[in-house]
């Protein structure tokens, strides 16, 4: 098995960190964060991944001020498993509105059309989406880059939107 992280320049072009070899445990995915750190990495602004408890656990302890935000790809998986295939095509659309959503207000509102539509019959989907709400809407919650005041290239919101994980 291997722990892998990829990271997206300013020009938007993914790029390959780190690879490690070994089970994914606390222990070596802080090995891989405390060696992106030796290497010159700062303490990321926020940092995407899915429900890997060792991962986030090893994020805490080596970059402790980063935010997590959990994958929309993942999650969204998870969400339309608990749903009949007749409804997922309408599900996918209201969970895409919430990942894409400009403002956690937004998404806040895409979650009710989505309780809305589907949680009388479907609570378990619901659960699914409400379990890790803060950490999947965090990039949402975060203020848009400033340009030159911040000392970071100005970008669109939409163009630094994470976009999901990796597939494994």
């Amino acid at each position: 098995m291997a722990i892998s992280c990829a990271a997206t320049s300013f020009d938007e072009l993914p790029q390959l960190v780190n690879v490690l070899r070994g089970q994914e445990s606390t222990d070596s995915w802080a090995a891989v964060l405390r060696d992106l750190k030796t290497r010159g990495l700062n303490e990321p602004k926020l940092v995407t991944g899915d429900g890997a408890l060792s991962a986030w656990a090893a994020l805490r302890d080596v970059f402790p001020a980063a935010t997590e935000q959990r994958c929309w790809v993942h999650k969204s998986a998870n969400v339309l498993d608990a749903m009949p295939k007749r409804l997922q095509p309408r599900a996918k659309s209201l969970l895409h509105e919430m990942a894409e959503a400009p403002t956690a207000a937004d998404a806040r509102a895409a979650r009710e059309r989505f309780r809305s539509e589907f949680d009388a019959k479907y609570p378990n989907a619901t659960a699914k989406l409400d379990r890790d709400w803060d950490a999947l809407t965090a990039f949402s919650r975060s203020p848009p880059s400033t340009g030159a005041s911040s000392g970071r290239p100005t970008r669109s919101r939409a163009a630094s939107r994470p976009s999901g994980c990796a597939p494994r």
